[in-house]
């Protein structure tokens, strides 16, 4: 009456576990490559943490070296000179350099 024949059904419950099982090896090759790609970047990311904890280090060590050698010397680094704009026509020295 509305029954498939049997040949039909076994073909059918075979190609589902076909597919089954393909969907099941194409996520087992996932989840391989995303832990390969995981450990890979946790690696990279402890490896960049390193080199910035270094270069750190030793910009630490020297600011700390020049504020020992100012403090034993009593000099004091001079500040950077401040740039301004000069209108056009005039120089950049001071009105009094300007005189003499």
């Amino acid at each position: 009456m509305g029954s498939t024949p049997p040949e039909h059904s076994g073909h059918e419950a075979g190609s589902a576990g076909e597919a089954v099982q393909r969907a099941d090896a194409l996520l087992t090759d996932v989840g391989q490559r995303l832990g390969q790609w995981s450990a890979r970047l946790q690696r990279e990311s402890a490896r960049l943490a390193a080199r910035t904890r270094e270069e750190f280090e030793d910009i630490w060590a020297e600011a700390q070296a020049m504020r020992h050698q100012e403090h034993a010397t009593g000099a004091h680094p001079t500040p950077p000179a401040r740039i301004a704009e000069v209108p056009p026509g005039e120089t950049s020295r001071p009105a009094e350099e300007q005189r003499t």
